[in-house]
């Protein structure tokens, strides 16, 4: 069996990640191989279509792995002739696209019953007194639609600072949309990543931000620790993953007075932090599931 770990030149080949599941598909018999998609070229005409690698004809492999930031997912279009021929594909390329997009991720959860934040979609031409508004008290968290790894996030403590904000960002793209949701004080500064694989919740990770401030991903600074899965936890992340017809999944889940509410559904969650955090083996179990995807 083949598969492929599909990454682009721009992020670039996510070492510990590769060398991680090559590790284990190596233990399982399965050959994988680093392929960038920018290497790639599909020539067709009306009788067929031939793919290639750095110029040479390329056999296709029985499973494909993607490994990207969102911001570049429009380079995996190729990905549909992957599915075309039979190629096993994780994650699905129209399922990360809806987690790239914040508002149409947590509209998908609200419309599941799951436990998420009050929201609103707005755009940069909101004005102070809109009525709708008065749904929401201060501070909130004004979140752009595509930001990842806790950037494009801001904590709105009043008033004259959501104004601010607005006017900065109307200036720059009067047209740009944003989401803004209501801020869970009792999550202050923490979390918790759980990775989802094939349906089933197999480790968490508690990301704690000892700086005093509000983001928790470990890009800004967050610390992380194991995280025991519990009966509620595990049900609203696997119902996530489910609903966002993902096979792996990175769910993070903010804490609540009256227990867990689903901040977002991440389609290209990071392996290294919460394997080294909770000594799970994730990397087998992901081949494990590739696996049984083809079989």
């Amino acid at each position: 069996m083949k598969g492929w770990f599909l990454y682009t030149l721009q992020f670039g080949l996510p070492e510990y990640y590769f060398k991680r599941l090559y590790d284990e598909a190596k233990l399982k018999g399965v050959e994988l191989s680093a392929v960038a998609i920018d290497n790639l070229a599909l020539v067709i005409d009306h009788q067929n279509s031939v793919l290639h690698l750095k110029g040479d004809v390329v056999e296709l492999p029985d499973f494909i792995f993607i490994y990207t930031p969102p911001p570049i997912l429009a380079n995996f279009i190729l990905t549909d002739f992957f599915k075309s021929k039979q190629v096993i594909v994780v994650n699905d390329m129209d399922a990360a696209m809806l987690c790239k997009n914040k508002w149409r991720s947590i509209l998908r959860l609200a419309e599941n019953g799951l436990p998420i934040p009050k929201s609103l979609l707005i755009n940069t031409g909101l004005t102070i007194d809109s009525p709708v508004l008065k749904q929401f008290s201060f501070p909130l968290l004004l979140k752009s639609l595509d930001g990842f790894r806790g950037q494009s996030v801001a904590k709105i403590d009043d008033s004259i600072q959501l104004v601010d904000f607005l006017g900065i960002l109307h200036n720059a793209n009067p047209n740009k949309e944003l989401l803004l949701q209501e801020y869970i004080a009792p999550s202050h500064g923490q979390d918790v990543r759980v990775f989802v694989i094939g349906g089933k919740a197999r480790a968490a990770m508690h990301r704690q931000n000892h700086e005093g401030r509000f983001k928790s991903n470990l890009a800004q600074g967050g610390k992380a620790a194991p995280y025991a899965l519990d009966k509620s936890l595990c049900d609203i992340t696997e119902r996530a993953a489910k609903c966002h017809n993902l096979d792996l999944a990175g769910v993070d889940v903010l804490f609540d007075d009256c227990g867990y509410k689903i901040c977002e559904v991440n389609a290209f969650p990071g392996i290294a932090g919460i394997e080294k955090a909770t000594g799970i083996n994730l990397a087998n179990q992901l081949i494990t599931h590739l696996i049984s995807l083809v079989k």
